[in-house]
């Protein structure tokens, strides 16, 4: 039994509901059937062994402060029903508690290294400068494509969807033009930042922003002319008469 919430896994241990914490668990699996009988083992992290990379900041601590003075340490418990039901329920929802877990570490990890930057100052006394039908580099989103504007202290990313991204003028460290020449057809403004920001999900330190600048010329003689063109009309009854 898994209590979400809580984030432990309860199992039965002579008689007794045991809870461990999402944290110590290293990995869940089911091996193949025998004889009818459905298994459930659960690998634990102990010292001794080689800690993977999904193994939490917490237990990793806790291993190697504990592990110095032999304290016991479960490795492994598994676990055997006639029913596949309920192992199979377990199974599912410890990957699910592990998949959280994972996420929730790495999200800390991407905002480490992120400051708080002072609130942008919007302009409201005057027209604001803006650049549109850009595309945004990172997506927030799927193809994130909107308006540039420039504020007192900083530039302001709109997408079409209403998403926004603010970027102070502070914080960036470099920013770089980049027109289109010979075969490349975007023209490119490049931020490099002092410090990462928040793009949708994820921290970035380079945000781009582009659009396309492509000309096309129509050739109008070969260009097909419509029916109802009276310069066409003309030439069709000249040919005509002559």
């Amino acid at each position: 039994k898994t209590d979400i919430d809580r984030e432990v896994v309860i199992v039965p241990i002579n008689g007794q509901p045991v809870p461990f914490s999402i944290h110590t668990i290293k990995n869940v699996v089911m091996p193949e059937p025998d004889n009818h009988s459905f298994y459930l083992r659960i690998n634990f992290f102990a010292p001794g062994q080689t800690l993977a990379k999904d193994a939490s900041r917490r237990m990793a601590k806790l291993v190697e402060r504990f592990g110095k003075v032999k304290y016991a340490f479960v490795r492994e418990l598994t676990f055997r029903s006639l029913d596949q039901t309920n192992l199979g329920q377990a199974f599912r929802q410890i990957q699910e508690l592990r998949r959280r877990l994972r996420l929730r570490e790495q999200k800390a990890v991407e905002e480490a290294d992120l400051v708080s930057q002072a609130k942008l100052i919007r302009m409201t006394d005057a027209r604001v400068p803006r650049l549109s039908d850009l595309t945004l580099r990172p997506n927030i989103s799927g193809k994130t494509v909107g308006a540039l504007e420039s504020h007192t202290n900083g530039l302001r990313f709109i997408s079409l969807r209403g998403e926004t991204v603010e970027i102070l003028y502070a914080n960036i460290r470099l920013a770089v033009f980049q027109p289109c020449e010979g075969v490349d057809t975007k023209v490119v403004l490049h931020f490099h930042l002092r410090h990462p920001i928040m793009v949708g999900k994820k921290a970035h330190k380079d945000i781009q922003v582009y659009t396309e600048a492509v000309d096309s010329t129509v050739n109008l003689d070969s260009a097909r002319r419509s029916h109802y063109d009276p310069d066409e009309i003309m030439e069709e009854q000249q040919d005509k008469k002559t």
